[in-house]
Parts: C-alpha cells; sequence; structure tokens
C-alpha cells in the first residue's frame, strides 16, 4: 500500500532550488567545513583532532617523496 505525500511537502520536492552564494557560505557557523559544489552548499563537521593529527603525520612521512626529481630512487615507484 502506497501512502500519499501531504501536498505541502510535494510542492518543497519540486520547487526549484536557489544556488548557493558566498554569502551562504559565510553564514555556516565555524565548527562545520562548508563548500559549494554545483551549486549546493554542502557542509560537514570539521575532523576530529586524532583524524587531524594523522592526516598531518602521513603527510609528513610520505610527501617528501613527492617533491624528489623524476627517476630518483627514494621518490614513488623507486
Amino acid at each position: 500500500m502506497q501512502t500519499e505525500r501531504p501536498l505541502e511537502a510535494t510542492r518543497m520536492a519540486n520547487a526549484p532550488r536557489r544556488r548557493a552564494t558566498y554569502e551562504d557560505l559565510c553564514k555556516v557557523p565555524d565548527p562545520l567545513v562548508a563548500e559549494i559544489l554545483d551549486g549546493e552548499l554542502v557542509t560537514s563537521p570539521c575532523p576530529a583532532s586524532p583524524h587531524a593529527l594523522a592526516s598531518s603525520v602521513l603527510g609528513a612521512e610520505i610527501g617528501h617523496a613527492f617533491h624528489c626529481p623524476p627517476g630518483d630512487p627514494k621518490g614513488p615507484g623507486g
């Protein structure tokens, strides 16, 4: 059995979406990371401290290899 959606919900689902603007980005609260993708405002929480630390350490450990000259045995694939 299929239930019908209320008329107002149907109108909202079919309403054209307004494209997000820089002003919309500025209104996002500080604890969130925000970006505009294909005209839509997308938010997500900031990475937790352990995740941020792990990312920084990993970047420091492997990042230098990607700044070696081509063919250097210390570089990727070397």
